[in-house]
């Protein structure tokens, strides 16, 4: 995620493995973020990207993913910028599918995703969502932080090969981010 330098929770945009940048212009002026600004922003988080790529492969390349379906889940989306940023990387590397999964997501970005996914799942769209994190419980059972290095070891367990596309401050629904996908009221699919 860009975030805003003032507001680091409201993206700016997005970037993702791939050279994927993607900038909102209206929100870079809407918050008076200068060029400056948003450079030194761009390159801090390239470099967070790729240290994590580091940590999270640990030696071994990025998981194949030609011809497979690929789930991506989200503690909801606001703005859908990282979600889009993945959605670009992963394209890149030509899955039959592309299905997204959050418990909250604004209806604008909602109805945006569902033209860059195959299938987008979503199960509460309210109608204003500042953020995620400030979600009420209803929304979303449980939002707390998961460490990188937790996530890692908490795949590893499980016998999933964890390969990053484009995330920062995980965050899980369940502590092995399962139970979402099970439980659908909205979907929209191609």
């Amino acid at each position: 995620k860009i975030g805003a330098p003032a507001i680091p929770e409201f993206a700016l945009g997005a970037i993702a493995p791939g050279d994927i940048q993607l900038i909102d212009e209206a929100s870079v002026l809407n918050t008076r973020t200068t060029p400056d600004q948003l450079r030194a922003i761009l390159d801090r988080e390239r470099a967070d990207l790729e240290r994590r790529e580091l940590a999270y492969r640990d030696g071994r390349p990025p998981v194949e993913v030609a011809g497979c379906t690929v789930l991506l889940v989200d503690d909801g989306l606001a703005t859908g910028a990282t979600m889009r940023a993945a959605i670009a990387a992963l394209r890149q590397r030509n899955p039959a599918r592309i299905v997204v999964a959050v418990p909250v997501a604004a209806p604008s970005v909602f109805q945006r995703l569902s033209s860059e996914a195959d299938q987008v799942i979503c199960l509460h769209m309210p109608q204003w969502l500042e953020s995620v994190s400030a979600s009420p419980s209803a929304w979303v059972w449980s939002v707390s932080a998961v460490a990188s290095e937790s996530a890692s070891f908490s795949f590893a367990l499980h016998g999933f090969s964890l390969s990053l596309v484009g995330f920062r401050n995980s965050r899980c629904v369940t502590p092995y981010c399962n139970s979402l996908v099970s439980l659908t009221t909205s979907t929209s699919s191609k």
